[in-house]
């Protein structure tokens, strides 16, 4: 029952998602006659926009429904006979936040280079840009995350397995997109 209802909302929001972000093209094929393009130019960002409203309220309400009304169907369930003994922090409250803005200091350094080098890459290789920003680069920024559900689908830890690929699939499809999207 649990997982069902996990698995449901997953597949409703990736369902969402992938209508979001079909509607738009959709609309560009059925009415991409000659004289009408810049009307539909017009009306394509006009609804590709209202999507991504929709698909970022969505995105919204999830995390609401996950993390405050429904956090029971989210949580790791306890194992039998397991100690009661809450674990201790590692690290104090000052020490993770400054770990936090490091972190993201060199994240944001590492990110400049990355782009700074996508277009000689681009030319070098003989591969589109939109190629390596749209394909290459999630698959490679994501990469410690596939590792992780690789990993635990080998120890057998379905569950967690599929939190990951669902939520970063959600992610994406819904955050991602719908925050990208307004932007021409």
């Amino acid at each position: 029952m649990r997982m069902q209802k996990q698995a449901d909302v997953s597949t409703g929001l990736l369902t969402l998602g992938v209508l979001c972000q079909s509607l738009p093209l959709l609309l560009r094929y059925a009415v991409s006659s000659g004289e009408h393009a810049v009307a539909t130019d017009t009306t394509v960002l006009e609804l590709s926009r209202a999507c991504s409203f929709i698909m970022l309220l969505a995105y919204v309400a999830y995390l609401f429904f996950q993390l405050k009304t429904h956090r029971q169907l989210f949580e790791p369930q306890e194992i039998e006979g397991g100690d009661d003994d809450e674990e201790e922090a590692v690290l104090g409250f000052g020490s993770a936040l400054f770990w936090l803005i490091l972190m993201t200091i060199i994240i944001a350094v590492l990110s400049e280079y990355v782009v700074g080098t996508i277009e000689p890459t681009s030319q070098s290789w003989g591969l589109s840009v939109s190629f390596i920003s749209i394909i290459l680069l999630p698959i490679v920024g994501n990469a410690a995350e596939h590792a992780g559900a690789v990993i635990f689908a080998l120890k057998n830890k379905l569950d967690i397995t599929l939190g990951v690929a669902l939520g970063s699939a959600t992610q994406i499809s819904m955050f991602v997109v719908g925050t990208l999207t307004p932007f021409p």
